[in-house]
């Protein structure tokens, strides 16, 4: 009788109301993947300090070495940026993520772009310590070296002048010459109308 008593009462008492906006638990992160997702968060303080020392050698005017150690920053931010591709096809990427670094805390969306954007501002600090080629390493005629003349192909009857490659000057058989198209124009030459009179 009991028993009857007390389901009949639970018959009685209202069901609790489900919220609408109700949204399914997400499962905890395992031991397992909380080491996952810390050992990415260390490997990006890692970079940060790495940035730090290179940094440091910018401001001691070491620029050489500090630019060598940009460029490997860089290549650890894209071995980096490989293991959370490769992160993104685990179930733990599912869940949600907190990426706590020195740079900020960054979810599962952010996280990935973050690192492309601290690979990124470690080639352009590199380029910056680099700094511009030095006048040293152009070859000595690049900056005295003139232009060499524009050759082009006068028909001497007609004195119209062509670029070489162009269909008029192909068809010219006699009376044709190359010249330079100063000479050209000295000798009252008059540009093509299909080429311009340059190949320029």
């Amino acid at each position: 009788m009991f028993a009857l008593l007390a389901f009949s009462i639970a018959l009685a008492a209202p069901a609790p109301a489900k919220s609408p906006a109700a949204t399914p638990a997400i499962a905890a992160l395992t031991p397992d993947e909380e080491a996952f997702v810390a050992g990415l968060a260390e490997y990006y303080d890692a970079l940060c300090d790495a940035r730090a020392h290179a940094a440091g050698r910018v401001e001691d005017k070491q620029l050489a070495e500090a630019a060598d150690e940009f460029k490997q920053i860089a290549a650890k931010a894209t071995e980096l940026e490989q293991q959370v591709t490769r992160g993104q096809t685990l179930p733990v990427w599912t869940k949600p993520l907190a990426f706590k670094t020195r740079d900020g805390a960054f979810d599962a969306r952010t996280f990935p772009s973050a690192i492309r954007a601290f690979h990124d501002d470690m080639l352009a600090r590199e380029k910056t310590a680099r700094g511009p080629p030095s006048v040293s390493a152009t070859p000595a005629f690049a900056a005295n070296a003139t232009p060499l003349p524009e050759i082009v192909f006068l028909n001497v009857k007609t004195k119209k002048f062509h670029c070489a490659s162009c269909a008029s000057a192909q068809k010219c058989t006699k009376n044709c010459a190359y010249v330079e198209r100063t000479k050209a124009e000295s000798l009252g030459g008059v540009a093509c109308r299909l080429c311009g009179g340059t190949c320029r």
